[in-house]
């Protein structure tokens, strides 16, 4: 279901943004989509965040109904996955 799949994806990606408050490295699971990001240490948190955003943006502008992407940017490198 298509519904309940976007649901699980924004509450991954919600609870991943999170995280990145307070580090450089999140992951988050909700019931089949997972998400993790990693940021390299050099960054500030604002612009690892800016960087998430901007993969997240990516993710939901070019693969709108894919079951997995994985972005490598010179900043941070963001993956998710639907578990199945």
């Amino acid at each position: 279901d298509l519904s309940v799949f976007l649901s699980n994806f924004n509450k991954t990606f919600g609870d991943m943004r999170k995280q990145l408050s307070n580090a450089h490295f999140a992951t988050a699971y909700y019931t089949d989509v997972f998400g993790m990001i990693q940021c390299r240490n050099y960054l500030s948190i604002a612009d690892c965040l800016a960087c998430f955003d901007a993969g997240l943006a990516q993710i939901r502008r070019d693969c709108p109904q894919a079951d997995g992407a994985h972005l490598i940017y010179q900043g941070c490198f963001l993956r998710f996955d639907q578990l199945s």
